[in-house]
């Protein structure tokens, strides 16, 4: 009998009728590879990329880039502000209108950099907090350049410095939904706090009522020279010459309150006078600059040469110097500006340290000077006739030819150094 295969071995398949038993004897399955070519776990990921994202950045972007443009739109106002006063001034200046030297005007003028500033962050939608604080810090150390105002405003500074953790407070809750009354109400609020913060602060026009701090005086007691060291943490110092011979020093100081106290030291060893008279205490919370406006206006002697050492933290000072015998002179400031006139006769070292602020010698005419003048980002101002000897160093005519010098040493890192002859 013939055998005949069994129909159950073969493979239920229509298309491989022909080759069945090539199929059966040589096992190449076509299902395996299929896994491989078609998983089953990137099919969901797949759409996932391709769909989802691109409408989720078309829907975040459009806003982004709107509000990106309506920002580019405005420009910076500060350098456009800076170039109208300035050219405003000279206009006036050459007219004839505003007197005074043109460099003067501009070293005068220079908070308005504080006032462009603030503009230029309102304009640009910044925040108000920093706006409005430059606004008020410009137009305080403004008018206080003009001698509007009857206290400095390196002392102001000291003063109200807190308003500006009040104003980012204030500009943090209303940025949360800001909206254009939010914005003016919260404004109008740091506008009001900072008003108020300056006047009680002392800030006040010129004509006020000025109250006198405590008399000191101290007498030679006999000494053929003197040592005096001055050293306010803020104040406005005015010094001048003191005509009676027998008197070391006479004048006025602030009082003492709970914050701050000045500490006096004098003594005399051999035939040299020795005084020294610093401020102490916290002079960061001024609870009563109204009642003290820690100014120190005193007179020094003329009769003996004097070592004067001056560091004055913040303020202003103004020293006439031109009538004393000076043997030394060393003035340190902090932030502040400073006059100084120097004495027509001498033979001593001036020297002049300051971080930030401005500094103008008024040197009389014919006195022989040499400058040295280490300035970093400082504008200088010299007189015309000066020699330039070396880098950063100037002598006046004839200096090498007269024994009696005053050599000058200006250190300053940000501001303007004027040095004129008068």
């Amino acid at each position: 009998m013939t055998e005949q295969p069994e129909p159950t071995s073969a493979t239920p398949d229509d298309n491989f009728d022909e080759t069945l038993g090539t199929s059966i004897s040589e096992p190449t399955p076509p299902k395996p590879p299929e896994p491989e070519l078609i998983p089953s776990e990137p099919e969901p990921s797949i759409p996932l990329e391709v769909s989802l994202p691109p409408t989720t950045q078309a829907t975040l972007s459009e806003p982004v880039k709107r509000s990106e443009k309506r920002h580019r739109r405005r420009g910076s106002l500060f350098f456009p502000l800076l170039l109208i006063v300035v050219g405003g001034v000279l206009l006036l200046n050459n007219l004839n209108i505003i007197q005074g030297s043109t460099w003067d005007l501009l070293v005068s003028l220079w908070p308005v950099i504080f006032i462009a500033w603030g503009l230029d962050s309102l304009w640009r939608g910044d925040g108000i907090t920093g706006a409005v604080f430059l606004l008020g810090l410009g137009t305080v150390f403004l008018l206080g350049n003009f001698g509007y105002l009857s206290l400095n405003p390196w002392q102001v500074l000291l003063a109200i410095w807190p308003v500006l953790l009040v104003a980012i407070g204030i500009d943090i809750l209303i940025s949360r939904r800001r909206t254009w009354w939010k914005t003016l109400f919260g404004l109008l609020i740091i506008v009001m706090i900072l008003a108020g913060a300056l006047w009680l602060a002392g800030v006040s026009l010129p004509g006020g009522q000025r109250v006198s701090g405590d008399h000191v005086e101290y007498g030679l007691q006999g000494a053929t020279s003197a040592e005096v060291g001055i050293f306010p943490a803020a104040a406005t110092l005015l010094i001048d010459g003191l005509s009676e011979p027998e008197m070391l020093l006479i004048g006025t100081i602030p009082s003492p309150t709970d914050n701050q106290a000045i500490f006096q030291e004098f003594s005399k060893e051999g035939e040299v006078a020795k005084l020294r008279m610093q401020s102490s205490g916290n002079q960061f919370v001024w609870t009563s600059a109204r009642e003290n406006q820690l100014i120190w206006d005193l007179e020094l002697a003329q009769s003996v040469p004097l070592d004067l050492k001056i560091d004055l933290g913040a303020g202003d000072g103004t020293l006439d110097l031109s009538k004393m015998q000076l043997s030394n002179l060393d003035y340190k400031m902090g932030i502040g500006k400073v006059t100084i006139t120097l004495p027509e006769q001498g033979n001593f070292l001036a020297k002049v340290d300051g971080a930030i602020g401005q500094v103008t010698i008024l040197i009389p005419s014919g006195t022989a000077v040499q400058i040295d003048a280490d300035t970093a980002l400082v504008l200088r101002s010299l007189p015309d006739n000066y020699i330039e000897q070396g880098e950063n160093t100037f002598v006046s005519p004839g200096f090498s030819q007269v024994e009696n010098r005053i050599i000058l040493d200006v250190n300053l890192a940000i501001g303007w150094v004027t040095i004129k002859e008068q």
